[in-house]
């Protein structure tokens, strides 16, 4: 082993200490093991060590060697590529969900109560007139009528006024039947809130 290192020495024009210092920096990258991010300071001394070697004791490194420490900086820029990406997107479920708790605190504060058709009434002219309970904290009101109980309703009125509580219905067809629903809305802070429908009233007209 003496004669091996001395036949190394002579012919790389080295000393024992520069021998010494190439062992380092080997067992520096043989020690590496497995690479996870916790690796980073540990890789970046084993390059520093690396570079500060002279090229005749680099020489003295194996290809193989080498590419460990090199695979293992490729795999840390992975790593840190692939936090950086699940970071960002934990911040932005974060976010969402704040913006989503944030909206769902403002409509449980601003919606309306649900009002209820209190009375449909038949006018002349083929009219009806509806009248239901006035919601405190509601902006307005809006009207939806259609000719099926479960489907196909249409806003036919939009009330602006809290105490507006009542809609005159015209243009109704004879031997129809006609159902009308009343929901609430609120605006606050440029967004409109909605209640819930009311119950629905029908109304036929002979």
């Amino acid at each position: 082993a003496l004669e091996q290192l001395e036949q190394i020495m002579n012919k790389n024009n080295l000393t024992i200490a520069q021998i010494e210092e190439i062992n380092k920096v080997k067992q520096k990258i043989n020690a590496i093991g497995i690479v996870d991010l916790s690796k980073e300071s540990q890789i970046a001394e084993a390059r520093k060590s690396y570079n500060a070697l002279t090229s005749e004791q680099k020489e003295l490194i194996s290809a193989d060697t080498l590419k460990v420490l090199t695979d293992a900086e490729k795999k840390i820029v992975s790593l840190k590529a692939e936090k950086k990406t699940q970071d960002e997107a934990k911040k932005k479920a974060e976010e969402a969900a704040k913006k989503k708790a944030q909206q769902e605190a403002l409509k449980k504060k601003y919606t309306p109560s649900k009002t209820s058709i209190k009375s449909i009434k038949k006018l002349k002219k083929n009219q009806a007139k509806l009248t239901w309970k006035k919601v405190k904290n509601a902006t307005g009101y809006e009207v939806y009528q259609s000719m099926k109980k479960n489907s196909g309703y249409k806003k036919v009125k939009t009330i602006t006024k809290n105490k507006t509580v009542t809609y005159k219905a015209g243009k109704l067809k004879k031997k129809k039947t006609y159902y009308f629903k009343i929901r609430t809305y609120r605006k606050a802070g440029g967004t409109t809130y909605y209640g819930n429908y009311s119950n629905v009233k029908k109304m036929k007209v002979k």
